[in-house]
């Protein structure tokens, strides 16, 4: 599955009961030709939900122009760590355990560090009916925590989520073939069964989130 824009590599749509909805997923966005935005406009999108810490928004300048409103939703903000967080957990230099750290982040993330950010999300989400576009820098971590939210709430397949968590490996390589980060399908698995491991024993841990979209609750 490759990117919907000639000029990303992992834009696409979030999949759920074998097709894709009306919500985009994504790395960032910043440099793309209004070419490309005038396509996101036509694929239907008339919101980008932009996940990056503050310090790292540069909103693209032809979004307003198409026709397309932007909201900055911070997750991982500037006062956070996320090397000094995977260093709490004792992963040391264990390469696997480290990876498996960034599930705990996720965890954490839904039940306390960013749980306001995602609720805030999702309701942009339910104010345009699903018609927008989430993206973070990559489009591997931050964004796949709001669309595992939307794809719990459209009944994915448990298949379904875990393929479109992998995909960012598959779409990435291209940008990361050279770099010691490089997400593989071997990571990615590692991060998604952790934090899949450590949400099953709390059932309630998405009930706030499945009441404000099950209930098109909007800012």
């Amino acid at each position: 599955m490759g990117s919907l824009l000639d000029s990303t590599l992992n834009t696409r749509f979030i999949q759920a009961g074998g097709k894709p909805s009306v919500t985009v997923r994504s790395e960032q966005i910043d440099a793309c030709p209004k070419s490309d935005i005038e396509r996101l406009y036509a694929l239907g999108v008339r919101a980008v939900i932009d996940l990056r810490r503050l310090k790292d928004e540069i909103p693209n300048p032809y979004l307003s122009e198409c026709g397309i409103e932007y909201f900055n939703v911070p997750i991982d903000d500037i006062d956070f760590d996320l090397s000094a967080f995977i260093d709490s957990t004792g992963a040391g230099d264990d390469e696997f355990r480290r990876n498996e750290a960034i599930g705990d982040f996720y965890y954490y993330s839904f039940k306390t560090l960013y749980r306001k950010e995602m609720i805030r999300a999702l309701k942009i989400y339910n104010r345009y009916d699903g018609h927008i576009l989430i993206h973070c820098m990559w489009g591997k971590d931050r964004t796949a925590m709001i669309s595992y939210l939307i794809q719990r709430h459209l009944k994915a397949t448990d298949e379904e989520i875990f393929d479109g968590y992998l995909q960012s490996a598959v779409n990435l390589q291209p940008a990361f073939a050279e770099k010691k980060d490089c997400p593989t399908i071997e990571k990615s698995t590692a991060i998604f069964k952790r934090a899949e491991a450590l949400c099953r024993p709390e059932p309630h841990l998405f009930d706030e989130f499945d009441l404000v979209l099950m209930n098109h609750i909007t800012e």
